[in-house]
């Protein structure tokens, strides 16, 4: 307990000193004033956090028709990965022969998804066929097993798929994609998915028929895959 001794003003000084006594705060007080000090401050970092984290992230933030790899599920990874993987030997294929290789091609090269030998069961069901036009070439596949009964092992996947290569230097190439120097990158490509068996949409309906172009996450927390030039 503090004792503070003073003086009263006016007539009241006549009567000498006056005491005046303050109790300290209880320690169960004293650590509830504590405590909430601390939780401001936390909630103050929390909000800064969220801030500065969606800024960052907006900052990076993928169009309405762009979905990251992670969304794909059971053996639609798999597919993934394997058009991924081709993308080097088509355009091997390209620049030698002077054409885009047919599907009949990538076959004959043992080049999966087109070559099924190593698929898992799940993705052996899928029909390919090249749609191509100047400066570009979609590989679109759907898998021809949803409407049959299902097999021991088979996954019944949803997702038709599409592969599609452009050829920077011809400006007829359709859009949207990456938005690259074309004098340092001749080439790009990129993954599109629909959740259900469909037709092939046309080179430049993809996004108003609702496909999804799959970005691949690492692309996306390096700031690639979101830079795209939607237009001519």
């Amino acid at each position: 307990m503090l004792t503070f001794i003073g003086r009263s003003r006016g007539s009241q000084s006549r009567q000498g000193p006056r005491v005046v006594e303050v109790r300290p705060l209880s320690a169960r007080r004293e650590a509830m004033a504590l405590a909430g000090v601390i939780a401001l401050i936390v909630a103050l970092m929390a909000v800064r956090f969220y801030l500065v984290r969606h800024k960052t992230e907006a900052s990076r933030g993928l169009k309405s028709y762009q979905v990251k790899d992670l969304f794909l599920k059971n053996q639609a990874p798999i597919m993934y990965r394997s058009l991924c993987s081709v993308v080097g030997d088509i355009l091997d294929l390209y620049q030698d022969e002077g054409s885009w290789p047919d599907v009949e091609t990538l076959k004959d090269e043992g080049l999966p998804p087109f070559d099924t030998a190593f698929l898992p069961p799940g993705l052996k069901g899928y029909v390919w066929k090249m749609y191509k036009g100047e400066g570009w070439v979609d590989y679109f596949g759907v898998n021809s097993d949803l409407n049959k009964k299902k097999k021991e092992g088979v996954d019944p996947l949803q997702y038709s798929f599409i592969l599609r290569i452009i050829d920077l230097e011809n400006p007829s190439h359709p859009h949207p994609h990456v938005n690259v120097d074309s004098s340092k990158k001749r080439f790009v490509w990129q993954v599109w998915v629909y959740p259900a068996p469909r037709r092939y949409p046309g080179a430049d309906q993809l996004v108003a028929r609702g496909w999804k172009w799959v970005v691949n996450a690492n692309d996306i927390a390096n700031g690639a895959g979101t830079n795209v030039a939607e237009k001519p």
